[in-house]
């Protein structure tokens, strides 16, 4: 919570020095997508790949030249898979917050804008994972912090001067940390911290956007 209020006090800066030129400013709206499951932090094992999420986030621009400018992002999105039958049952959940700070560059523009963009980031996530039967039950739950850098690249329509609808799809690789426990038939092991794989991550369609131009 404290980097996307860090987040939230660098984008009141930047409206505040710039603004006189309300026209640099946009704010997007980040929702959806498709993204990849995160294996390593999870421990588990799933038969697809990719999930659509439940996710929503924000992101300020600022922009410094026709097709520059830094951008300031907080997103938050959530992961869930459950199965159960008569003797038997799993769940998975994955809920994760991430803040970024980065350089935006449009491609192309006109009516149907294309553009790349670079951030670095830092993640904190929580992740359950409980399984249950008849004769036993084990509960893993860990926390992770990351840090590292995303690269997106997105494409949107100008639908009026103001306000336009797009997609982005990105890729993230993080190096972390975890905190985990673990609880089986009411026997708790508690692991303090520990390093955690860093990993790449691919998200098919990271957000459906829709910007808004002061």
């Amino acid at each position: 919570m404290k980097y996307l209020l860090s987040s939230i006090g660098l984008v009141l800066f930047f409206f505040n020095v710039n603004a006189q030129n309300f026209d640099r400013h946009s704010f997007t709206i980040n929702l959806g997508g498709i993204h990849q499951i995160p294996f390593e932090q999870i421990n588990e094992y799933i038969d697809y790949k990719f999930q659509i999420v439940d996710h929503i986030g924000a992101t300020y621009r600022l922009k410094l030249t026709e097709r520059h400018g830094l951008r300031i992002s907080g997103n938050y999105k959530q992961m869930h898979q459950k199965e159960e039958d008569y003797q038997y049952g799993s769940e998975i959940s994955y809920d994760e917050m991430q803040a970024g700070l980065g350089y935006e560059f449009i491609i192309k523009k006109g009516k149907i804008e294309s553009y790349v963009g670079v951030d670095a980031i830092v993640v904190r996530s929580e992740n359950l994972s409980y399984s249950w039967s008849n004769i036993y039950n084990t509960r893993i739950t860990s926390s992770r912090f990351g840090y590292g850098g995303s690269m997106l690249v997105g494409l949107r329509y100008n639908i009026f001067e103001k306000l336009a609808i797009g997609l982005e799809t990105n890729a993230r690789y993080s190096f972390n940390r975890r905190r985990y426990s673990t609880e089986s038939n009411y026997l708790v092991i508690t692991v303090d911290s520990t390093h955690y794989p860093n990993f790449l991550e691919l998200n098919l369609i990271s957000a459906i956007t829709i910007k808004y131009t002061i």
